[in-house]
């Protein structure tokens, strides 16, 4: 029997719920990274984009809603989503049954063991292009985190189907 919120809302579809809206935000964070490189790179000396690249990350968000101290900036806005999708990740994986030890190398067995691997390892190289993006923004990260984003969603559908 599925753990229930006192609304009688099952916590495993709450989980599911939060993780597909992080998703989503995740993508549009990626996706406007990938967008502005784009278009910087394409219309800007390297010395300029780089300088674009930083302002926009020193940017805070939600622009007019709440104070300026309270914004969140642009590669915090990013790591939060992405830790959202992390801990509701797991609390998904835990809810169906698995344990900290199929965490690791080859937990998982036959080929949803293999897909989620590989989903597994594309979030270590999403984690990794956002901690490069966070501290230097680059022209070629937002490309490739884009790419890894695609393949996570690819591999999620995979698993769910």
């Amino acid at each position: 029997m599925a753990a229930t919120s006192e609304q009688g809302i099952p916590w495993y579809l709450l989980v599911v719920y939060v993780h597909i809206l992080a998703a989503v935000f995740w993508t549009g964070y990626v996706l406007f990274w990938t967008i502005m490189t784009a278009v910087v790179k394409r219309d800007l000396n390297s010395s300029q984009a780089r300088q674009v690249f930083q302002l926009t990350s020193e940017c805070r968000w939600p622009p007019g809603l709440i104070p300026l101290s309270y914004r969140l900036r642009i590669p915090a806005l990013g790591w939060t989503f992405f830790f959202v999708l992390v801990i509701s990740g797991v609390l998904i994986l835990f809810s169906q049954g698995n344990t900290v030890g199929q965490l690791g190398w080859g937990g998982f067995a036959g080929s949803q063991g293999k897909t989620m691997t590989a989903k597994l390892i594309s979030v270590v190289g999403l984690a990794i292009c956002q901690l490069f993006l966070s501290f230097q923004p680059n022209s070629r990260l937002p490309s490739l985190g884009m790419l890894l984003t695609i393949l996570v969603i690819a591999l999620s559908v995979l698993l769910v189907h």
